[in-house]
């Protein structure tokens, strides 16, 4: 009447999209240079390696399937059935989903690698259900037919989940 589970779910993605999507900024201003010699913000126009050379302050779109992500969780379940028809279940899961974000990734790869904003570390379900004992073969077995029809087998259910925030990232505003 008692099970539990264990597992670890592991991800490796290679050549997939960095960031959200098929395309990513490659003119994006750079760190370096954020404040000049006296101390004061520069433009981020004079960040952005397209403006120097040809005076590009929009964005330059990139193409390519040239970034990775992985995925890793710890999984544990336990549910235990009761007599009369009742049982709970609960889940946890931690996980850690990562990647590069296509912001600051054509400038270093190293610096737009964390986590995604869609990671969440931490969730718990906690789910119970009773088939009520009213209908064929129950406790409060009912003889007509079209009365078993209408009220028998039904069950009652419940689910409760609670996760873990999303990540969040502080970005410089050009």
């Amino acid at each position: 009447t008692i099970s539990v589970e264990a597992a670890y779910v592991g991800n490796k993605g290679t050549h997939v999209f960095a960031g959200g999507g098929p395309a990513f900024n490659f003119n994006q201003p750079t760190l370096v240079g954020f404040l000049d010699a006296q101390g004061n913000r520069t433009d981020s126009n004079t960040r952005k390696p397209f403006f120097q050379k040809f005076g590009l302050s929009q964005g330059l779109d990139f193409f390519c399937n040239c970034s990775s992500n992985n995925y890793n969780a710890f999984q544990l379940k336990g549910e235990k059935r009761f007599s009369d028809g009742y049982s709970f279940l609960a889940h946890y899961t931690w996980s850690r989903n990562k990647n590069f974000d296509g912001d600051y990734f054509p400038i270093d790869a190293n610096i737009a690698y964390g986590t995604n904003d869609t990671d969440r570390t931490h969730v718990v379900v906690l789910t119970n259900l009773w088939e009520l004992p009213i209908g064929k073969g129950k406790k409060l077995n009912l003889q007509s037919r079209l009365a078993d029809a209408l009220i028998g087998g039904w069950s009652l259910g419940a689910i409760a989940e609670a996760r873990g925030g999303l990540p969040y990232g502080v970005i410089e505003a050009s």
